[in-house]
């Protein structure tokens, strides 16, 4: 007997990429993938559900993938035409407010931390690193289904002795 309720998570470093996917599952009659990931990456979302179908046959399996650079920074370097193009929005939308505008030393700092942020995974190298670690992930998912399932099983057992 299998739970249709489980989680699994999964984390690997590769090269100066972390891949994460998280997997959980709720009941339903059918199997329903949903797959949270960037919408860059929609192209893969045929693959994960060809993968999640080889592990699992029921319930609604959300499937969550995050890659990100693992690269130490050792210094920050600012791009003036990042920052400019991000400011120029905003002082104008201040301007258009009537509210005053004057960027300081922390603004700067946090624009420029949230465009480093979207770092581009090669497309050659994103289902190479995301395919075994949704593999652990499944895995993982797989098994706590089936110790659900042996726990409910077990309960189902004593209420009917």
């Amino acid at each position: 007997m299998k739970s249709m309720t489980g989680f699994g998570r999964a984390t690997r470093v590769e090269g100066q990429w972390e891949t994460t996917v998280q997997t959980s599952s709720v009941n339903r009659k059918t199997l329903e993938v949903a797959v949270s990931m960037p919408r860059a990456w929609q192209w893969l979302e045929p693959e994960i559900a060809r993968q999640v179908r080889a592990a699992v046959r029921r319930g609604r399996v959300q499937v969550s993938i995050e890659c990100k650079s693992v690269r130490a920074v050792t210094g920050l370097t600012v791009d003036e035409a990042v920052l400019d193009e991000a400011i120029a929005p905003l002082r104008d939308y201040a301007e258009s407010r009537g509210i005053a505008f004057e960027p300081d030393a922390s603004v700067l700092l946090r624009l420029s931390m949230s465009r480093g942020d979207e770092i581009d995974v090669p497309s050659d190298e994103l289902a190479n690193l995301i395919r075994p670690v949704l593999e652990e992930a499944l895995r993982a998912l797989v098994a706590m289904r089936d110790r659900e399932g042996a726990a409910l099983q077990v309960d189902l057992m004593d209420r009917t002795i």
